[in-house]
């Protein structure tokens, strides 16, 4: 069965990903994993930066921001009110003294680094990148410049993190204390202080070397399609846990996290490449959640015929376009092949699928009921770029809010 799921998408897809291996940006070739970083990480920027800043580039490579944000390009001696600094803090030997090169009273930095728990361990860095930083590391880098972090929200693509530093001896006319800027800030400041309160939580716990998955709303968002198919109340055995949003969103009575390393204390360990699921644990709950495993599996079939064994509903996913991605119908065919019925489907973009299988009892009826609202079965169609459009709405709302208490404040101030 292992043999027959393409590793690559088949056909019309197999083509498109092949032309989309690489990109072209400027004068540079990249791989396309690195373009949707870069993408991202000025994407955020754009988010919280105004249009129009007169900015000194001194990136490293090619970074669409200058698009983004409408800049100017100024160069030395000439008035700089911002510092692109993007895809450069890796290869600093002494990143204080680099940033401090930059310091003016009114000149912001902005700067893209990779924050981790262990950075002497980061095989995903193209080869010459070579430095990544803990949070406190590269705060303490920061601060020893005459900076402080304002705003650090983290990408979905990588750990990369765009990261707003301003001089700690700062001009009071500086345009970050402008209004709207300052609002918006202000806002993402809050933002960036959930963001790096559980990336140091990550940390603390030895989570992968502070996983940059935990940081990844992307991923939250995913899971909570996966929630949405999970009716409340149940025992749920999260295979491959990761960051273990499934336990949040999903409202299990009980929840029993598995994965190759230890995630908390109650983390059962098993490396299913080698090891086959142990039914004990299986028989202990009343779904199986295998949330994109399949496609790192040389036999995920057999995965599914332990679970199956149990009669068990399952809930997984797996990545259609992309690499490493599964072919969708040879899917389906494998969870037909192991005893399953797909009785439930989401599509999460164009690049995910997630289901719901479960084993039915000899009438042909569910051994669990629907999940609510999910009674009919039509396949739930999430679109991530509209959910991104609603969290745009949320932080303008947010930052019209805030925009309006600083105003009261003010007022209040002046009275």
């Amino acid at each position: 069965m292992a043999n027959s799921l393409a590793m690559n998408p088949a056909g019309q897809r197999a083509d498109k990903y092949d032309e989309d291996r690489t990109v072209q940006i400027g004068g540079y070739t990249m791989n396309r994993r690195t373009s949707l970083l870069r993408e991202s990480v000025c994407d955020l920027a754009a988010e919280f930066l105004p249009k129009g800043l007169a900015v000194l580039d001194r990136s490293t490579g090619e970074w669409p921001l200058a698009a983004m944000i409408e800049s100017v390009p100024v160069d030395f001696g000439e008035t700089v009110e911002l510092v692109a600094f993007l895809g450069s803090t890796e290869f600093a030997d002494d990143l204080a003294a680099t940033l401090a090169d930059f310091r003016g009273p009114a000149t912001a930095i902005l700067c893209a680094p990779y924050l981790v728990g262990t950075p002497g361990d980061l095989p995903i860095l193209e080869t010459g990148w070579r430095r990544a930083y803990t949070f406190e590391a590269f705060s303490a880098e920061v601060e020893r410049a005459g900076y402080q972090v304002v705003v650090c929200v983290f990408t979905a693509q990588g750990p990369a993190a765009a990261c707003l530093l301003l001089p700690r001896a700062d001009d009071e006319d500086a345009w970050w204390h402008r209004s709207p800027a300052a609002e918006t800030i202000e806002v993402y400041g809050y933002r960036s202080e959930r963001q790096i309160a559980k990336h140091l939580l990550a940390t603390e716990a030895g989570l992968y070397g502070g996983d940059w998955r935990l940081q990844s709303e992307q991923l939250r968002s995913r899971v909570r399609v996966a929630a949405a198919l999970i009716p409340p109340g149940l025992t749920i055995l999260d295979v491959g846990c990761g960051a273990m949003y499934l336990e949040s969103e999903a409202a299990p009575a009980r929840y029993i996290p598995v994965d190759l390393v230890a995630r908390d204390d109650r983390t059962r360990i098993v490396d299913l490449a080698l090891d086959d699921l142990p039914r004990a644990w299986v028989e202990e709950a009343d779904v199986v959640a295998l949330l994109n495993l399949f496609e790192h599996f040389d036999d995920p079939a057999r995965v599914l015929l332990s679970v199956a064994a149990c009669g068990k509903t399952v809930i997984t996913s797996s990545k259609v376009i992309g690499t490493p991605s599964l072919d969708s119908a040879d899917i389906e065919q494998m969870f037909a092949d192991t005893g399953f019925t797909v009785t439930d489907k989401a599509l999460f973009g164009d690049k995910l699928i997630l289901w719901r299988l479960d084993c039915l009892t000899e009438a042909g009826d569910l051994r669990l009921p629907p999940a609510p609202g999910r009674e009919h079965g039509a396949p739930m169609d999430f679109d991530p770029a509209e959910a991104k459009k609603a969290a745009n709405r949320k932080a303008k709302q947010e930052r019209l809010a805030a925009r309006e208490a600083r105003a009261a404040r003010l007022r209040n101030r002046d009275d």
